[in-house]
């Protein structure tokens, strides 16, 4: 997964969003790993992104021990980093934060 594809998936996820947290929580539940993407103009590639939920699957993956391919993932738009330590916290898994 590259920040290009995290940015056209949460890019294409905004047209789920209501005002709520509730379309946040399903592409959330419905996926391995969830990663909150969001505007950054002191980031090299423009964005900065955090693993909401799914970074030990991650780092299984790094390390060669999982398929990326057996990995489902998405990704959502969020206003700032700490709008995305919110999510994980109230919508993800528990495990450690892991951000760019």
């Amino acid at each position: 997964m590259h920040v290009e594809e995290m940015v056209e998936r949460a890019n294409a996820n905004e047209a789920k969003m209501d005002g709520t947290t509730t379309p946040v929580a399903e592409i959330i539940d419905a996926v391995d790993v969830a990663i909150a993407v969001w505007r950054d103009d002191a980031s090299e590639t423009g964005v900065s992104y955090l693993v909401i939920k799914g970074a030990a699957r991650l780092q299984r993956v790094a390390a060669g021990e999982e398929s990326p391919a057996a990995v489902s993932w998405d990704a959502v738009k969020v206003i700032d980093r700490n709008m995305a330590i919110a999510a994980h916290h109230q919508l993800g898994d528990g495990e450690p934060l892991f951000q760019n």
